[in-house]
């Protein structure tokens, strides 16, 4: 495939940007990506897309290769912690792969935390919200009151590892469980997806409920965390995520 111009407009299809983002090392699937291309495409002209955990580009691509010519994304990542695949070489490692992507103009990048770049930011109004930083509770809940006050009506707001990381899960409960200004849209797997919009009582009370829907499926991946924890391949196959290939 030819590289892309670096500005170029948002003319990609998916299956092109997934082209570049899939081989890029991260944790996001092809129907989770596929979610976030669409997001960026329907972000308004002239917003922002906000990303929080970038690792090596996986997701900034899709976001950067699916926004408008007149969105530019914001990749918020402090890269410094080893345990999570920080560090300078992991820093060059996604620039590089934005360069190969094609997208290293388009996309603006604070080596940062959340909390440390919001000082820093020009208030631009936010379409799209996307976060997957740090995943315990308190690093969570600054991402989202930091920078949801900023999003625009209709803009989304999108979380990986919801339902899946208690820490998320926790914020996602404290924060969007009827909560009469954000919208429960459904989720792709563990990536949660919420609208900014006014709601009714009755509306927010619809959006809380399908937002519980989801602990089923926080409970399975609980359960499943644990059995690998504790080796418990009985309940590994029981829910379906025994690998039979494994030696006993």
């Amino acid at each position: 495939m030819t590289q892309q111009a670096a500005n170029a407009p948002a003319s990609d299809s998916f299956e092109s940007a997934w082209e570049y983002s899939v081989n890029v090392q991260g944790w996001m699937t092809r129907e989770q990506g596929l979610a976030l291309f669409r997001a960026a495409r329907a972000a308004p002209a002239s917003t922002r897309i906000v990303e929080i955990g970038s690792h090596h580009g996986r997701s900034t691509i899709l976001l950067a290769k699916g926004a408008g010519a007149d969105i530019s994304v914001l990749a918020v990542d402090p890269y410094d912690d080893d345990r999570w695949g920080g560090g300078v070489s992991s820093s060059d490692i996604f620039r590089s792969n934005l360069e190969k992507a094609g997208v290293s103009r388009r996309v603006e990048v604070f080596r940062g935390t959340s909390e440390q770049a919001l000082p820093a930011y020009d208030k631009r109004p936010i379409g799209l919200l996307y976060i997957d930083g740090a995943h315990d509770l308190p690093s969570v809940l600054i991402d989202i009151d930091g920078w949801e006050p900023y999003t625009i009506d209709g803009a989304t707001i999108a979380i990986h590892d919801a339902f899946s990381s208690i820490g998320v899960t926790r914020a996602i409960l404290k924060r969007h469980l009827f909560n009469r200004s954000f919208k429960y849209v459904g989720s792709v797997r563990s990536l949660a997806l919420f609208r900014r919009q006014k709601l009714s009582v009755l509306g927010s009370a619809v959006s809380g409920l399908r937002t519980l829907g989801r602990l089923s499926y926080f409970l399975r991946n609980v359960l499943v965390k644990l059995g690998r924890r504790r080796n418990w391949r009985w309940a590994q196959r029981a829910l379906g995520h025994y690998d039979a290939a494994d030696p006993y």
